[in-house]
Order: structure tokens, then sequence, then C-alpha cells
């Protein structure tokens, strides 16, 4: 909605002294009929002309986007346009590390039982499973040493370390040996990542033993918070992994609650150990072997009333002597409450601009909350022909400022400068754009650009002051505009006669 401010102040002039022309009193002045006939006509023709210079040209931001904006009124005159922001997907880096523990009793007597002296091969498949290369992974194991090829892992690699345990008197005597190995390392960001499993080899346990394992990753992030919310596409990456010595058959992996995937979920053609997977229900996986899966789902509003994204996976087996075999896996995403920041910013410009001179504005930024902005910043290219000259307030460098952290409330004002050459000829009037942004998500982009357009010397200026008539219906103002037309025309026309 646009407006429309008027106040005309009139004095008596000779042509209005001579007595043939009655006066009338304005703003404490007066003002003859010829001046009021023409200020009528002047004034429909403003008001009929408000509507067509009320839109901006459509242009592009400062990565190629399209940008729309549109008039809203700031005080008493319309310079507040609003920038129209599109999402971006982005992919947030992140390292996501997996250890699959694997593991055969080496039964001497072939008694089923632990016995002292027999030894326990373990085997440790280590997965990157994230987007980000993973480097510095160190292996440790509760039981003894271990044995890997490298320490970095390429995004989808993976790598098969080793170790062992001999059986002491202490396991034979409980039956029981338990193993905890953990992996850690960074991503190619330096953030830490981490991972563990646990292995319990027990008497007259057999040898066939299922893991499965899920790692949920956050492939798109449309809104930007880099955190998991509404919108979001998770990525399920599971592995199935064949834990002890018996080859395995009809492998298969369902979700219980079949809601929690929008997708069905695939495996890969080939295990990892490099033989043919056929696929759930019927693929079989060897001794030590495992083959990765994925499934694709969408957070929903449900899921961000909860706080998180609850999944769960049973994995199944038949092994020819142990028979049938299971496992299972959960995976919890929170989901939190992202901090928002809402911010702000109105341009204020002079009423004309002369070729030859100096020009200022002022840019005046609000966080409007409910959270703090982080690392706010201020953008204001200079306007196609002019010249940028100086910042001063809450920002003394060059365009882009860095106006810091704003808590909530918090304003910050600055005052920039640019030259217009003496040979300016660029757009009249001259339109200046100014935008702010932060690191905290802003849930209304539509105030977080605003401009100041400014006519040349040589154009007439608006009518402003006290009085306001609304100009957002176009009826209205065509009526009020023929209306006033036709009371200039009537004036004049009692004159000459």
């Amino acid at each position: 909605m646009s407006s429309l401010t008027g106040r005309y102040r009139g004095s008596e002039t000779p042509e209005c002294a001579s007595g043939s022309d009655r006066t009338f009193r304005a703003s404490g002045g007066l003002l003859c009929r010829h001046a009021i006939a023409g200020l009528a006509l002047a004034s429909g023709l403003v008001l009929a002309s408000a509507d067509a210079s009320a839109a901006l040209p459509r242009s592009q931001d400062a990565n190629g986007g399209e940008v729309a904006y549109r008039v809203s009124t700031k005080g008493a005159a319309a310079v507040h346009w609003a920038k129209a922001v599109r999402a971006v997907d982005a992919v947030p880096g992140q390292g996501i590390v997996l250890v699959a523990a694997g593991a055969i009793h080496q039964d001497g007597d072939s008694d089923g039982q632990l016995d002292s002296g027999e030894v326990i091969d373990y085997h440790y498949t280590v997965i990157n499973a994230g987007p980000a290369p993973l480097s510095g992974l160190t292996l440790s194991d509760s039981n003894g040493a271990v044995s890997c090829p490298g320490t970095s892992l390429a995004v989808g690699a993976h790598m098969i370390c080793t170790g062992s345990h001999v059986v002491s008197a202490a396991d034979a005597t409980s039956g029981a040996v338990s193993n905890t190995v953990e992996v850690s390392g960074q991503d190619d960001s330096a953030r830490p990542v981490a991972a563990s499993d646990v292995m319990l080899t027990q008497n007259l346990a057999g040898t066939a033993g299922l893991h499965v394992f899920k790692s949920p990753d956050l492939i798109t992030d449309p809104d930007n918070s880099n955190t998991a919310s509404v919108g979001d596409l998770l990525r399920y990456s599971f592995v199935i992994k064949n834990a002890n010595a018996e080859d395995l058959a009809a492998v298969n992996l369902v979700e219980p609650d079949p809601t929690r995937i929008d997708t069905a979920i695939s495996c890969a053609a080939t295990t990892l150990g490099g033989a043919g997977f056929s696929g759930l229900g019927s693929g079989s996986l060897a001794s030590l072997d495992s083959v990765i899966c994925s499934a694709d789902y969408s957070i929903r509003a449900a899921d961000e009333a909860l706080g998180e994204v609850l999944n769960s996976v049973n994995a199944t087996a038949d092994a020819a002597i142990a028979g049938p075999i299971n496992a299972s896996a959960v995976s919890v995403v929170p989901v939190p409450v992202p901090p928002v920041a809402d911010l702000a910013i109105e341009k204020l410009g002079p009423p004309q601009f002369r070729s030859g001179t100096q020009i200022s504005f002022d840019l005046i930024v609000t966080n409007n909350g409910p959270d703090p902005a982080i690392n706010t910043i201020l953008d204001d290219p200079p306007p196609p022909g002019l010249v940028f000259v100086s910042n001063s307030g809450d920002c003394t460098t060059p365009f882009p400022c860095s106006l810091g952290d704003m808590a909530v409330g918090a304003t910050r004002t600055v005052t920039t400068v640019f030259e217009i050459p003496a040979d300016y000829a660029g757009p009249d009037p001259l339109i200046n754009i100014a935008r702010v942004w932060s690191d905290i998500f802003d849930p209304t982009p539509d105030n977080d650009a605003s401009s100041a357009s400014v006519p040349s010397a040589s154009l007439p200026l608006p009518i402003t002051g006290a009085a306001t008539i609304p100009a957002s219906d176009g009826l209205k103002l065509g009526l009020l505009a023929l209306l006033l037309m036709v009371m200039g025309a009537t004036i004049l026309r009692r004159d000459v006669e």
C-alpha cells in the first residue's frame, strides 16, 4: 500500500492583491483562485499516476538469484522495498564413521567351550558413511592391539582392521569373553568423529553371528539451519555384517514401522568383500563380509513435536548349522528448535539528488528476535553510476559491514555517503538497495532488504506533509483525481465568466 501526503503553504501575490481575484486562507497565508485551480489539476495528475510509480523493476541479487520488490509504507513516504528470498538447498559438512565388529572362536578341540589358550580372532570393518573424508582414524580394543591398513578414508570407502585375544583361565571359568572396540578421528573440517561396537563370545554360542548398524545422514537442509528440521531429508545407511564363521543365506532387512521410511530399502549389488549380493531376502554373506543398504526419510512435523526422529530396523539370516539368527539397530536424530532472528532494515534517503554532489542514506537495522542474530552482515552496493565515499555510525568500513552479534531488540545505524558524478547518466529516480543477514535463520525474509528511491532535482518533488490520502484503491484514486480536476476547471470557467 502506498500513501500520498500533501500540504500547501500560500501567500498573497500581486495578482491576488488586485482585488479582482478573491483569496482563500491556506495554512496561515493567502491563496488565490488561480493557484487553487492549478493545485487541484496538478494534484489530480499526481494521484492518477501514484500507482505507476510504486513498482520497482525486477533485478538480480549478488548470487544471481531473481529479486522481486514490493512497496510498503514507512512513515509518510513509500521507501521500503521488500526482497523475496528463495530457499537454497545446503548440505552441512558431516563426518560419519561406522565400525562393525566380527569374531571367530578358533575352537581347537571343537567342544564348543572357551578353553584357556584358544584364540578369538577379531575382524573390524571401518566404513566412512558420511559426505566428508575422514583422517586421523585410530582403533582401540579393550582386549589388545588392533592392526589397520591406514588412518584415512575417502567418502564411501572402508578398511578392514584385525586383532586377536588369547582365552585366559578367567575367561574359561566365566564362560564368556566381552570385547569393546572404538574408532575415533576427524572430518575435513577438523570436527571429531567416533563409533564403537561390542562383541560377546560365550560357550555354546555356535559359529554364526549377525550385526546390523544404522547411520542417519542429513542429505538436504532447505532452510539452511545446519540442523535437522521439518522438510529436511535423512538418508539412512544400513550395514549388515556377518559377524562369525558360518556363511549366511536369506539375508533380510525390515523396518518394523514402514511409515518411518519413504523409500524401500535398497542394497548394493556387491558386498564390501567383492561378492555379489542378489538383494534382500535372497542375498548371501560370507563369513565376516558386509553389505551396505540405504533408505530415505523426510522429517515430519510430528518428529519436530517429538523433538527427535526415531527409527529401528531388524535383520535376519539363515545359517546352515546355527539356524535362523537376527539382529536389530536403532537410531535417534534430534530435531532441535533452531534459533530464529528476524532482522529488519529500513533505508532513508533525501528527497532529491543533484549531479556533481554527494548523497547520503541512513540504514537502520533491527533484530526483532526472538533470538540473538549472530554475525550480522550489512551490504549496500553503490547504485549504478555512483561511487562509494564513506560509512559512519555503527560501521566505518566499506561494505559489506560486519555488525557483529545483535541482541533481541538491538539496533544498528549506519550512514553511507556516495559521490554522484557531474556527468551522471544513470537511472532517474536513483534507487539504492541495502540488505542484511546473519548466521541465524530468519523466518521473515521480506524485511531483509530495503530501498530508497530518490528523484533528481530536475523532477518535481512529491507533495509531502501532514495530510495523508490513502492510495491503496485504484478506483478511489481515479475518482479523487477526476474530482480535483473538475473542481479546478470549474474555478477557471467561473473566473472567465
